[in-house]
């Protein structure tokens, strides 16, 4: 599965550059199966402020493998983001992730093909927020299938 194979709207905002979003979920997986192996993972689930077919804000995601090394792909975003390095204890005791839901970011994204070929917008960078602070609209639900339903 592609890292936003569940993005619920179609492509058109490529090369609109950064797009004002704020985290509204946060989805760690254990043990998933990826093409290098098992590892666990961290799902960002970001609204922005662009509206789907149905009138509600889409929800773009960037799922990252669980890890905070120097060259790791989450430690690149987070500190773009967050404009400075992570702390020592950021890096000994992790990132307290329910806490970041609500906090305000800028995307980038570009269009992209899923491999069932379905078009999505990939997210590519998340950057700190610019001068207007995106708000989230509150619609948000995850998504639970074991559990029947919106959680």
């Amino acid at each position: 599965m592609g890292e936003n194979a569940y993005n619920d709207q179609a492509p058109g905002l490529n090369g609109a550059g950064p797009i004002e979003a704020a985290v509204v979920d946060a989805i760690k997986a254990k043990n998933v199966n990826t093409e290098w192996g098992i590892k666990n993972q961290l799902t960002l689930a970001l609204e922005i402020g662009r509206k789907n077919d149905n009138g509600y804000n889409l929800i773009l995601r960037r799922t990252y493998t669980d890890s905070l090394h120097e060259k790791s792909a989450l430690r690149a975003d987070l500190e773009r983001w967050f404009d400075r390095s992570l702390t020592a204890e950021e890096l000994q005791n992790g990132i307290n992730w329910p806490k970041l839901v609500g906090t305000p970011c800028r995307v980038e994204v570009t269009d992209a093909i899923s491999s069932t070929g379905n078009a999505y917008l990939k997210v590519v960078k998340i950057l700190p927020p610019g001068e207007t602070i995106f708000k989230p609209s509150g619609f948000y639900r995850r998504w639970e299938p074991k559990n029947g339903g919106v959680k």
